[in-house]
This record gives structure tokens, sequence and C-alpha cells, in this order.
């Protein structure tokens, strides 16, 4: 339904002569990315792992194409330099997703290396993202889904435990690292203005899972 009402509004934006040329091209490109995010939501739902690497070109190729096409200083408006944003913003969300879907491929055929490799790559990328430039309400989703990829990266280190014996006393200290420093990442989410009621129970969950997860690996001394 979402993706629907993205295409609709992308074909009216199009077809619009009350809007000035720049602002059709920045607004049909934000129609048309939020289109595709749906799409990719789904596919990674579905777990089609390829289709969402193809919809994550798309997304880069029409971002790119803008963002060519206007350069920030030339930029008047002030709600144009404010999509401009969002669509810098919006690429690397984009760039992500090409590396992400391979890793999660690779997570559910229990091949833990090769997908540690991928979610870190969407790791390096993702800290690239000027936080500082960020709205509240988009730092808050920042840090959820750095937390989420955090996870993943420990859930990966847990996997490569199990069933890499050489490798267990170097990660068992990489994984409790990388558990700690998505403990860190929580509470600079709670500590964020705006109230994120929503997301609250979801983290608490995963916490319960993290701490489940370290309570089979950390011996406990009695």
């Amino acid at each position: 339904d979402a993706q629907k009402l993205y295409d609709e509004a992308y074909e009216n934006c199009i077809k619009s002569t009350e809007v000035s040329q720049i602002q059709k091209d920045f607004l049909s490109t934000i129609y048309r990315y939020e289109s595709l995010d749906c799409k990719f939501a789904y596919a990674l739902k579905k777990k089609e792992f390829i289709k969402c690497q193809d919809i994550s070109v798309q997304q880069l190729s029409i971002i790119d194409n803008i963002i060519s096409k206007y350069q920030k200083d030339d930029i008047q408006e002030d709600n144009i330099k404010s999509w401009y944003k969002f669509l810098v913003d919006h690429r690397i969300t984009a760039e992500t997703h090409r590396y992400f879907p391979i890793g999660k491929s690779y997570f559910d055929n229990n091949e833990y290396k090769k997908a540690l490799f991928y979610f870190r790559r969407t790791e390096e990328i993702y800290n690239t993202r000027k936080k500082e430039e960020l709205p509240e309400d988009f730092l808050a989703n920042h840090f959820l889904n750095y937390y989420i990829l955090k996870f993943n990266i420990s859930q990966c280190q847990v996997g490569i435990l199990q069933t890499d014996i050489e490798e267990k006393e170097f990660l068992e200290r990489q994984t409790i690292k990388e558990l700690l420093h998505s403990f860190k990442k929580n509470r600079k989410l709670f500590s964020s203005k705006i109230e994120n009621y929503y997301i609250y129970p979801f983290i608490i969950l995963k916490l319960k899972e993290i701490l489940a997860i370290k309570a089979k690996i950390i011996p406990i001394n009695k």
C-alpha cells in the first residue's frame, strides 16, 4: 500500500505544472526512492537477497543522477537544501543495502566468516554518515539500525565460535567488545530527546537475546 502511494505521488509530481523543474526533480527522486525502499523491505522479508541488491543499485542510480546535476552550493531554496541533505543521507543507506543482504544470505547458510565480512563492510559505509547533521528523529533511527547491525556482527562471531575452535580465544574478546559497543549505542538512543515508545520493547527483547548469548559464551565462576 505504501509503495502504491509513493508511485502515485511520483506520477503526480512528474505531471505537475505547479512546481519548478528543480522541485520536480528532487521530489520525484524522493518519491521514487521511497517506493523502491518499500520494495526493498518486502524483498528482504522474503529473503530475496539478489532482488534486494538490484533495488539498491536502482536507488543509487536515481540519487546520483540528481546529486551530480545539482551542486549543494548552487541551491538557494531552503526546502531544496533539506531535500538535498535527505538524498545524500539516503544514498549512504542505499549503498549499505548493497552489502547487508549478502551478509544475511551467508548468515542464513551458516557461512559466518563471509557474512561477517559483508556486515563489516556495511558498518564501514554506515560510519561515513555525518550524524551531527541528522534531525532528531533520523538520529534515533540511525542508532536503532546501527544497533541491529552490531547485533548481526556479534551473532556472526558467536557462530564462528561454535564452528571454528582455532579462533575461539580471539573471537571471545571481540564478541564481548561488540556487545558492550551495542549497549553504548543503546544508551545514546535512550538519551535522545525524541520519545521512541515503539522502539523500546524491541530493544528490550534484543537485549535479552544478547544477554542469553553472553551467558552461554562467558563461563560463570560459582
